[in-house]
């Protein structure tokens, strides 16, 4: 698997070096995805990253108990299979607060003055 990369290796050992890459590829399997959860549709949760490309996860509903729609939550990836959803309750409450302060301009009508 490694056979192209050892030639830009130079003098390491071919044990110490696979063990290096081994390492090196596992730590970068695992990573953590900043969502949202949309809905609720059946036994499922429909949960919408937040990264540019929007991905989509429909996920059992018993991983997210608890959460209801617009709950932030990060889910725990390792080999791109989510392992574990843990809810994100400072930003959920961060997300609330934005909306609350935007509704409440929309209602004093302070979004149409001139900034």
């Amino acid at each position: 698997m490694f056979s192209n990369l050892r030639s830009y290796v130079g003098t390491y050992n071919s044990v110490n070096f696979d063990c290096c890459i081994y390492t090196r590829l596992v730590y970068c399997m695992k990573k953590v995805i900043r969502a949202s959860l949309d809905r609720i549709e059946g036994d499922f949760a429909v949960i919408y990253s937040d990264d540019d490309d929007d991905h989509k996860f429909d996920v059992p509903l018993e991983l997210v108990k608890g959460a209801k729609p617009g709950t932030r939550l990060k889910l725990h990836t390792e080999n791109d299979q989510i392992k574990h959803i843990e809810v994100d309750r400072e930003a959920t409450e961060r997300a609330r607060d934005r909306i609350r302060k935007k509704y409440h301009r929309l209602r004093q009508g302070r979004h149409l003055k001139q900034q």
